[in-house]
């Protein structure tokens, strides 16, 4: 596939699908011409020159590879999509790399011999990740979406980890921690590094059960975000069936995309902060920093609670009849007024705490 002249016309362009479908084709190939390789190159017994047409192919299929990600064009098809699609990529070629620089060293007698098979393997399982209907994904909402539901595991986590500091003190203070005098001799070892054993006293009980209050209702408005917003649409879908809210453009999905990871960071270094010795100044930044990473998530879901609806979805509006205007305002007002409530109250816990905090800094 040659790229085309910039001043071609659009329409002339591939159409995504026939992009993505060539990328895993070529995927297909450059996975068998690396197979063949290791067998040629076997170091028991390697044939150089037999591996010449090889090494030519899988040049081929790299550059048309790499001329892939070119026609995935942000403007068109989105940012996520083309950095997501360009992240599976990279990975499948960085290991190619590897695999033939272990090649290269056992040429020279500085590998041992059967690394090399380790490495196809991991070629093998990247191609197969990427060709998998849960790899390179087909649409821009399918990529963020991915991204969001990798990171919501991570967020339930983090609640989980709070929640078992809280609920450890808690043992402890009942007599019921049946290990707490095992010494397995980590603990001399560790020393002041191991604060994972360190028992919260009752304001540090406190302070966490306020994290994990707002950690929560952080993750439920990811899971919002998620279930109401992110959901791709069956294949085929009757008309009649067809969602009056107005799709979001590009730009939108574009710009939530890096509020997830964003979020997830904040979360973990809130998190982090209760580990003792608690230091309510690093508190006190962290969850300012946390609160200015879910503002910025609230003013990114605008585009998607009160969505302007673009020439395309008028005229679809206009064409499909059984489409309410009345149907399509309850939705948004639906999701505009869940949502408020949503950031309100997180807003509402973290003040609190950022007052509790405050206070103690005052005291002291």
């Amino acid at each position: 596939m040659d790229e085309p002249p910039p001043d071609e016309p659009e329409s002339s362009q591939p159409k995504l699908s026939t992009i993505l479908n060539d990328a895993s084709s070529l995927l297909l190939l450059l996975d068998a011409a690396a197979n063949k390789l290791a067998l040629v190159l076997n170091p028991s017994k390697p044939a150089y020159k037999a591996s010449l047409p090889l090494l030519h192919d899988i040049a081929k299929h790299t550059s048309a590879l790499l001329h892939c990600i070119t026609l995935v064009r942000p403007e068109q098809h989105g940012s996520t999509l083309r950095l997501h699609f360009a992240r599976h990529i990279k990975n499948v070629i960085d290991a190619l790399r590897q695999l033939l620089h272990i090649f290269l060293d056992h040429a020279a007698g500085r590998t041992p011999a059967q690394s090399y098979l380790i490495q196809t393997d991991t070629l093998h399982g990247l191609v197969e990740i990427a060709r998998a209907k849960s790899g390179i994904q087909r649409t821009n909402l399918a990529a963020v979406r991915t991204a969001w539901r990798d990171d919501h595991e991570s967020l339930k986590d983090c609640v989980e980890e709070v929640e078992g500091m809280i609920s450890k003190s808690d043992r402890r203070d009942a007599g019921e921690d049946d290990d707490e005098d095992f010494d397995d001799g980590w603990d001399e070892v560790m020393g002041d590094l191991d604060m994972s054993d360190s028992k919260l006293d009752d304001q540090g009980v406190h302070r966490a059960t306020n994290v994990r209050d707002i950690l929560r209702s952080s993750v439920s408005i990811h899971e919002q975000v998620l279930s109401r917003f992110l959901i791709l649409p069956p294949s085929s879908v009757p008309t009649s069936s067809k969602s009056p809210r107005p799709r979001p453009p590009n730009s939108a999905l574009d710009a939530l995309y890096p509020s997830s990871d964003a979020l997830l960071v904040a979360s973990d270094d809130l998190a982090s902060t209760l580990y003792a010795p608690h230091q309510p100044p690093a508190m006190l930044t962290q969850l300012d920093e946390f609160t200015s990473v879910v503002r910025t998530l609230q003013t990114r879901l605008q585009p998607f609670v009160a969505p302007t609806p673009s020439a395309d979805d008028l005229a679809q509006k206009l064409g499909e009849m059984q489409v309410s205007d009345d149907a399509q305002r309850k939705d948004r007002e639906s999701a505009r007024k869940d949502f408020e409530t949503r950031f309100s109250d997180l807003f509402k816990r973290a003040d609190e705490f950022r007052s509790s905090l405050q206070q103690e800094l005052e005291v002291g």
